[in-house]
């Protein structure tokens, strides 16, 4: 008796589940032959549209900010942590000599225009 009881609550959830089915469809019919469904939907389909196209430049213009900011710390990391040297002082060491023997000539030269 119970598998006869089964069988028969199995049939009462299947046409439940055809009459939910058929009604459904009943509901499509009637969006799809709505006029301003259909506007509605376009209209929410090229807004989608532009979402994905304002999405994508929005993406592209972040990666290029990040790789702008990914090479701004790597300067200054290299910068602050003393890894660039300023290419005067390490060149320029002959420089100073220069600059410190032309120093007692103008003074030699103004020492004597004075005079």
């Amino acid at each position: 008796m119970s598998e006869s009881f089964n069988l028969f609550r199995l049939q009462q959830l299947d046409l439940n589940r055809m009459k939910i089915r058929r009604r459904q469809r009943e509901i499509e019919k009637i969006l799809n032959a709505d006029e301003s469904v259909q506007k509605a939907q376009q209209m929410l389909d090229a807004n989608h549209q532009e979402l994905e196209k304002a999405t994508h430049a929005y993406n592209e213009i972040h990666d290029q900010v990040e790789e702008r900011n990914l090479k701004l710390k790597y300067s200054q990391a290299k910068l602050f942590g003393g890894q660039i040297t300023n290419p005067q002082r390490t060149a320029g060491s002959g420089s100073r000599k220069r600059g410190t023997q032309k120093l007692p000539l103008r003074t030699g030269r103004a020492t004597i225009l004075r005079a």
